[in-house]
């Protein structure tokens, strides 16, 4: 048992927690919690027993480095070329030694890049690539501390990144790669730009139930986890695969408005009955042909 009653020990520990014994026979009985069952920063008291015998043992838990800062200058500059000053300090914890590590969210959000591995550096200097150009060409760059048993706080800070030319892009990554400077902070840098696709034009894809834009230029992602629509990277809506209704069928559905149609369809205002959607042709065929329905 444990002496703080918010801990239901059978709700969190991943072993049994009683055993049978026989008799002058040496049993090991490891306690093992699944994580997140203990607040940090807090003693907690656990009891054994077998028959009248008890034994008790104290553990502390551990809390990760607080109180510091984390700044980023200048707060405005270009991709691959502005060199920013990432700086960290003011971080306390008894744990030493603390180690640090410095990267950026990506311009689409869907992951976190490294351009300093974890290392007792509490200060670098770093490029970025373009912000999100939804957001006015923000990026945020992104730090993390840690103590000696891997407790860590982590901080977000933004900064504004504008995009050069492909042709100024060229030039720089080609004098690093001339000076073999193959680091993290290039590697994560060059791959961010090389990979950045122009999505200012999408539409909210959270409105159609998908992921946002990330692979196709002004185009949302899949479908939602649960949803069902055009497989792919479309801008289509995508359906709530439990909830959604099929209505297509000979008898049309009477509708004042979309809201009254499934997800494929749309409400007729001359009709005034729900009609299936027709997709269109990719670029409208190109010149080359007719986009024709059936």
């Amino acid at each position: 048992r444990v002496d703080n009653s918010s801990i239901l020990l059978s709700k969190w520990s991943l072993v049994p927690l009683s055993i049978a014994t026989t008799p002058h026979i040496k049993y090991a009985f490891p306690l093992l919690l699944m994580a997140g069952a203990l607040s940090e920063g807090m003693r907690y008291k656990f009891s054994f027993s077998c028959g009248s015998f008890e034994v008790s043992i104290e553990v502390v838990t551990n809390t990760a480095p607080r109180g510091g800062v984390f700044d980023v200058l200048p707060l405005v500059g270009s991709e691959m070329k502005t060199l920013f000053s990432l700086q960290s300090f003011n971080w306390s914890d008894s744990d030493f030694p603390l180690s640090y590590r410095f990267g950026f969210i990506s311009w689409n959000g869907d992951r976190e890049l490294t351009v300093a591995e974890k290392s007792l550096s509490s200060n670098i200097f770093s490029t970025f690539p373009r912000g999100d150009p939804k957001l006015n060409n923000y990026l945020n760059c992104t730090f993390e501390v840690y103590d000696a048993f891997a407790a860590s706080s982590k901080i977000t800070s933004p900064i504004q990144v504008k995009s050069i030319s492909f042709t100024e892009f060229s030039h720089i990554l080609s004098a690093k790669l001339s000076n073999a400077n193959f680091s993290s902070e290039l590697i994560a840098v060059a791959s961010s730009v090389l990979n950045y696709v122009d999505c200012s034009h999408s539409p909210v894809c959270s409105k159609l139930n998908r992921y946002p834009c990330s692979v196709t230029a002004s185009t949302c992602g899949y479908c939602w986890d649960g949803f069902v629509g055009e497989i792919g990277n479309h801008n289509s809506p995508c359906l709530n695969q439990s909830s959604f209704r099929f209505s297509y069928s000979s008898k049309s559905t009477f509708c004042d408005e979309d809201d009254n149609c499934n997800g494929f369809e749309y409400c007729n205002n001359r009709t005034h009955t729900c009609s299936v959607r027709s997709k269109s042709c990719p670029s409208n065929c190109s010149g080359h042909g007719n986009c024709t329905f059936y």
